[in-house]
C-alpha cells in the first residue's frame, strides 16, 4: 500500500459499516505527510501561539468579544500546542501522532477541551491533521476490514503568527543560542502590557505559563 491510495471508507453513499471515519488515509500515508521541523521553528511556533492567545484574552477582557472567533485561543488550547510540540514530535523526522488519550494524559485535559484545542489550532494555520486507517490482517467472513488509527499532525508557522513575531515572510528561524534571551523578553514585554492595561489576573497566568515554558523547553 501507498500514499497515494484512496481515501477509505470509498464514498458509495449510506451507510460503509466499517469502523473508520470517512476522509481516513491509509497509515503508511502519514510518512509523507509529516513535516520535519528546525528547533528554532518550534519555539517560534509556540511563541506565536502564545501571543496569539495573549491578544484573543486581552480582546475578551475588553468586552469587544462576546463569543470566540476562529483563529483565536485559550490557555488550554497552549497547554495541548505545548504537549504536540515538545513531548509528541519528534523534531528530526516531523513525526507526531499521540491519541487523544496520550494527550489527555499528558495535560489532564478532558477529550471535548483537545478536540476543540485542535479544531481551533487548525483554524488558526498552526496545525494540520490527517486521519489514517490499518488494515486488519486474517479477518475472515464478512466484518470489518480496516480499523482507525492514530491522527498525523504536523505543524506551520502561518502569517499571523509571523506578524506577531514581527517576523518577514522569509524570515530565518530564531538561533538556539537566543531562545532563553527570546524567552526573558517576552515575558517581561508580557508582564509591562499587562500593567498597562490593569490586568494583574492576566499578568500572573502568563508569567506562570512562561516559566513553564522555559522550563519544559530546558529539559528537551
Amino acid at each position: 500500500m501507498t500514499a497515494a491510495a484512496s481515501t477509505w471508507p470509498p464514498h458509495v453513499g449510506g451507510r460503509t459499516h466499517q469502523p473508520v471515519r470517512r476522509g481516513s488515509q491509509p497509515f503508511e500515508a502519514g510518512e509523507a505527510f509529516f513535516r520535519p521541523l528546525k528547533k528554532a521553528t518550534v519555539v517560534q511556533i509556540m511563541r506565536g501561539a502564545e501571543r496569539l492567545a495573549i491578544r484573543s484574552m486581552k480582546t475578551r477582557g475588553r468586552g469587544r468579544v462576546k463569543r470566540r472567533h476562529a483563529g483565536e485561543l485559550t490557555l488550554s488550547d497552549l497547554n495541548i500546542l505545548q504537549a504536540l510540540l515538545f513531548k509528541f514530535l519528534d523534531w528530526r523526522s516531523g513525526r507526531c501522532a499521540p491519541t487523544y488519550q496520550d494527550l489527555a494524559d499528558e495535560t489532564g485535559h478532558a477529550r471535548d477541551t483537545i478536540s476543540g484545542a485542535i479544531r481551533r489550532l487548525r483554524k488558526a494555520g498552526i496545525l494540520e491533521k490527517m486521519r489514517r486507517f490499518t488494515r486488519l490482517e486474517d479477518v475472515e467472513g464478512k466484518g470489518p476490514q480496516v480499523q482507525q488509527a492514530p491522527n498525523a499532525y504536523r505543524f506551520d508557522l502561518p502569517v499571523v503568527l509571523r506578524a506577531l513575531l514581527g517576523l518577514g515572510a522569509e524570515s530565518r528561524p530564531i538561533p538556539d543560542d537566543a531562545r532563553t534571551a527570546a524567552l526573558q523578553a517576552r515575558l517581561s514585554n508580557g508582564e509591562q502590557e499587562a500593567e498597562q492595561t490593569g490586568k494583574s489576573n492576566l499578568e500572573s497566568v502568563l508569567a506562570a505559563w512562561g516559566r513553564g515554558l522555559e522550563q519544559r523547553e530546558s529539559r528537551n
